[in-house]
């Protein structure tokens, strides 16, 4: 298995094209901001999350306000130890997760918020911040 920026290939399927792999690792900064979202919000599970790594990383970016790569995020689940599958040869994946149940009301109607902003600005502090204020602005609408 490969992870680069894209995301997440076997080398060893027949549709796999080593020429338009591109050379670039995932970001560690945004791997990091997907494995502080991983610890917050996510329980490991033996099913599938429904969507793909590549929906999932949509949600991240709109919690940590800011752009984060396919890859980071698959990165950050496998550094995590969760169970992955790839998807064709690539560059998508499942991930046996699930949102904590606590936390499960928000996950749906913060795909819509997405403040891009630089990354070097959001650490964990503003992260969990940012996800306080999220939860009360939930339980008033």
């Amino acid at each position: 298995m490969i992870i680069n920026i894209d995301g997440i290939f076997n080398p060893k399927k027949t549709d796999f094209n080593a020429s338009k792999l591109r050379d670039i690792e995932p970001n560690e900064n945004e791997v990091k901001l997907c494995e502080l979202f991983i610890d917050k919000f996510c329980d490991y599970s033996d099913k599938y999350y429904h969507g793909t790594s590549y929906g999932v990383k949509h949600t991240v970016e709109a919690f940590v306000g800011s752009y984060i790569s396919n890859g980071a995020l698959i990165k950050a689940f496998v550094n995590k130890n969760y169970r992955v599958s790839i998807i064709e040869a690539g560059p998508n994946c499942k991930i046996g997760f699930r949102i904590k149940p606590k936390f499960k009301s928000i996950f749906t109607p913060i795909r819509n918020i997405s403040p891009h902003r630089p990354l070097n600005i959001l650490n964990e502090n503003e992260l969990y911040e940012r996800v306080g204020q999220l939860l009360m602005h939930n339980q008033e609408h």
